[in-house]
């Protein structure tokens, strides 16, 4: 299980888009808006968990569509937080982002998690080194999704508090126009790469 967790952490802080909107969003101070995003993608992984353990192929045939919906709405928020923080990043970091509510954030986070192929393809090569006669048991299963629940949590909100920090860092305006352009053209990249995926 520690090796699963120190996996399961690495992969989380690797980069990629969870962890392109969860700073760009605590570097524009929208603390709230990073831990809510945050708290989807936990909720997206235990998803993602349950999926597996409850047969993951019957369901993604199944629900092929629904998983497809969430990669494009997933996308779709990437690229629009990419626009408007191009639009946004002359006003300085702090206006790099809008606010939004928790609630689109945390679902924001669920969907951006769970509509990338990445997260189940990691859980379905990692999870048989973790209990090879699977996950079905509820004894096997439980303390599998408290430890994904801890490791993921744990390396988010690890970032956030590096991002937080380092807005301190990024106090001029021309570093603030930048960064915030830079992230944007990122964040538009990342988006448009997980249509090829």
């Amino acid at each position: 299980m520690l090796m699963f967790a120190l996996a399961l952490m690495a992969v989380t802080a690797a980069p990629g888009p969870l962890v392109a909107v969860i700073v760009t969003r605590a570097l524009g101070c929208d603390l709230n808006g990073a831990l809510s995003f945050a708290a989807g993608v936990c909720v997206g992984d235990m998803f993602a968990i349950l999926a597996i353990a409850l047969g993951i192929g019957d369901l993604m045939q199944a629900g092929a569509e629904w998983l497809m919906m969430l990669k494009f709405c997933g996308v779709g928020y990437l690229l629009w937080l990419a626009v408007q923080m191009w639009r946004e990043s002359d006003g300085g970091i702090g206006a790099s982002l809008p606010q939004h509510s928790g609630i689109a954030s945390f679902g924001a986070g669920i969907a951006l998690c769970l509509g990338n192929p990445a997260t189940f393809v990691f859980y379905l090569l990692l999870l048989p080194s973790v209990s090879p006669q699977g996950i079905s048991d509820a004894g096997v299963l439980v303390p599998i999704l408290l430890v994904s629940l801890m490791a993921v949590g744990a390396s988010l909100a690890g970032m956030i508090l590096m991002a937080a920090q380092l807005r301190r860092v990024l106090v001029s305006q021309s570093a603030n126009r930048v960064f915030g352009r830079t992230m944007s053209l990122l964040m538009a990249a990342v988006a448009c790469s997980m249509l090829l995926v």
